[in-house]
């Protein structure tokens, strides 16, 4: 796809989806969802809340990444994945917070990177339900 858009959606062998952007000169990105943290930020009109989170390669950037798991199963699912972070710009380690679909937050965790960029994390999925890691500085 021309214009930024996303080049090659994959389905991982965990089932697991990476998006792909080829957005070379753009200024800022971000993702916005229910299932992340609300905070406040201060505009021109005032402070306000959102859950608006940039997501960069920039080294000005806290939130480096976002990993979104779905269970369409009845039953809890617990896996160890492979989790690719080379395009974060992170070297060596990154720091992980777990979410889920109650808007829960866990306190980070450090998890360390291959000579690849991948992070090995388990994650924990409810039954029908979703699970989602912010990925750090």
């Amino acid at each position: 796809m021309g214009g930024g858009g996303v080049e090659n959606p994959t389905i991982n062998a965990d089932n697991s989806v990476t998006f792909t952007f080829n957005a070379p000169n753009v200024a800022t990105i971000e993702i916005d969802g229910e299932f992340l943290p609300a905070r406040e930020i201060r505009t021109a009109q005032g402070t306000r809340t959102t859950t608006r989170t940039p997501l960069a390669k920039s080294a000005d950037v806290e939130e480096r990444g976002l990993a979104f798991f779905y269970n369409p199963l009845k039953t809890e699912i617990v896996r160890e994945i492979e989790l690719p972070l080379y395009y974060t710009g992170l070297t060596g380690q990154a720091t992980i917070r777990r979410g889920d679909s109650d808007l829960n937050l866990s306190e980070p965790f450090v998890a360390q990177l291959d000579g690849r960029g991948v992070a090995k994390v388990e994650i924990r999925i409810a039954p029908e339900s979703y699970s989602w890691l912010l990925i750090q500085k």
